[in-house]
């Protein structure tokens, strides 16, 4: 009974053992092909990612292939789009050139430097030119295309016309500078000194001047031309000096200003005769004006009395002043056949020397030393130096504006009956100076001329209460008009030319000149 349980349980025993390692056979089989099913899957996995990134790698290095191709075709394109576009903005360089090479000889042969301002066609030319330039000046700086010589020269001269007087002055510096020759240069140089004399350096325009008269034959228009505009260069900057020396250093009268400008008015005087005995096949009326203008203009700056803007002269000096001999105007006796042209080189004659060397002094110059001129009084003074400027004027053979006014001026100042005829005469000429493309100083300066027209005709006709009331209208439509074209000037250094003083002057002596005009005493009468 007792061996019957033990057995019982020792078969229980054995057979738990027995099945225990079954199991535990099972088991290991089972975990022996987990094992081997994990590391296949490892191996499948990793085999995968191999495939995988081979696949991944041959894809990139095809990508990357495709990339390059694609960057050097972009760049291929590139550059072709490039190369295009340059050969395009000299193609349009070229074009407009072209277009300057075909203009500006044209007014280079006339041999007259100014006629790019006063003719109206030369101007709408040449801003035409300007304009197409502006259109595609940004496209051709991006290509880092040059301006070729011509282009250059009509935008500096554009920005002058369209008052960017700084721009247009370091424009034309910089083109004076460069590899230019034959008459670019010259009209270059006349221009960058031009410019110069516009913003107050007149010493420095003096100096180009002079450089820009090197080479020139003495019967030459070019020549002529800048003998006279450095004459009067020089009288500018002498009466922005007197202007600015101390009272008491020196006496600002008649014959004080007659003095300073005695050896110029010598020199003009020569110089006129010069051009009326010329033989130049050039067309010589405007540079005969010029200096005339010149001269009158000197005359009247003489004559200058800020206290009688709008007076003439007392009859007691003007009666005394026509009992006075005027000096010489050689040009005049040569046209009316009463002077014959001496044998010495007219253009070595130079004024302000030994009386009795060649270096001759001139015949104003020896008047303003003579004790008959420091015996005038300051008015009949002023009234010998109208009459001069009457003279000079009269004798001029188709005037321009210039000279109807300075004309109508001398008159006025003298009393002449004539003298609302002439200004007359000179209002309806300066309809025909306003045009497009005018430079605004030149604007500022015939809208005073305009004012100035009307404060004298308001004058002369007060007595006809009809008239008077018409021409007060005038004088202040013109005064507003004026004050306009004043403020239109953008740039802070640039004077302008003054038709009560003949010389140039600040923007804000400007605005003074013309509130003086209207505030006389008689436009309230």
């Amino acid at each position: 009974m007792i061996l019957g349980p033990i057995a019982v349980l020792v078969g229980i025993l054995a057979l738990g053992g027995t099945l225990g390692i079954v199991f535990s056979v099972r088991d290991q089989r089972r975990v022996s092909q987990l094992h081997e099913l994990t590391v296949g899957g490892e191996v499948l996995s990793q085999r995968r990612a191999e495939q995988s990134y081979a696949s991944f790698f041959e894809q990139s290095q095809t990508t990357l292939s495709l990339v390059n191709d694609t960057l050097e075709l972009a760049k291929e394109a590139n550059e072709t789009a490039t190369q295009s576009m340059k050969r395009r903005a000299e193609e349009q360089a070229e074009a407009i050139e072209e277009r300057a090479e075909n203009l500006l000889p044209k007014i280079f042969r006339e041999g007259d430097f100014e006629k790019l301002v006063y003719d109206a066609e030369n101007r709408s030319k040449l801003h035409s030119i300007g304009d197409e330039l502006k259109a595609v000046e940004g496209f051709l700086r991006l290509q880092n295309i040059d301006f070729p010589r011509h282009v250059r020269f009509v935008k500096a001269f554009d920005q002058f016309l369209l008052d960017d007087t700084e721009a247009a002055l370091q424009g034309f510096r910089q083109l004076s500078q460069s590899n230019i020759t034959g008459e670019l240069r010259r009209f270059t140089l006349f221009w960058h000194a031009y410019i110069c004399t516009t913003v107050g350096e007149y010493s420095t325009a003096v100096q180009i001047f002079q450089d820009d008269e090197v080479g020139l034959e003495k019967d030459n228009t070019e020549r002529f031309q800048l003998e006279c505009i450095i004459a009067e260069t020089r009288f500018f900057e002498r009466a922005k000096l007197l202007r600015e020396t101390d009272p008491e250093e020196f006496e600002d009268t008649p014959l004080g200003r007659f003095q300073k400008v005695a050896e110029l008015l010598d020199k003009l005087s020569l110089l006129a005769l010069e051009v009326a005995s010329s033989k130049d096949e050039h067309e010589l009326g405007h540079v005969s004006l010029e200096i005339a203008r010149t001269r009158a203009d000197m005359y009247l700056w003489i004559a200058y009395d800020h206290e009688r803007l709008d007076l003439p002269l007392p009859e007691t000096p003007r009666e005394a002043a026509l009992n006075l001999s005027l000096l010489s105007d050689p040009a005049a006796e040569f046209a009316r056949g009463e002077l014959t042209l001496p044998e010495t080189d007219l253009s070595n004659t130079e004024p302000g020397g030994d009386a009795e060397s060649t270096q001759r002094d001139g015949e104003a110059v020896l008047h303003a030393k003579s004790d008959e001129a420091r015996g005038l009084g300051a008015d009949v003074f002023r009234g010998w130096a109208l009459r001069h400027a009457l003279e000079i004027c009269k004798n001029q053979k188709n005037p321009n504006f210039d000279i109807r006014f300075t004309l109508a001026e001398a008159l006025f100042m003298l009393g002449a009956d004539s003298a609302e005829k002439a200004f007359i005469k000179a209002e309806r000429a300066l309809g025909g100076e306003f045009g497009d493309y005018l430079e605004k100083r030149r604007k500022v300066s015939l809208r005073q001329s305009e004012l100035i027209c009307h404060s004298r005709l308001l004058y002369l006709r007060k007595a006809d209460k009809q008239e008077k009331e018409s021409e007060t209208r005038h004088v202040q439509q013109s005064e507003r008009l004026a004050r306009v074209a004043v403020s239109e000037m953008r740039q802070d250094r640039v004077t302008v030319f003054s038709q009560i003083q003949k010389r140039n002057v600040t923007r804000a002596e400007m605005l003074e000149e013309i509130a003086d005009i209207v505030e006389q005493d008689h436009l309230d009468d």
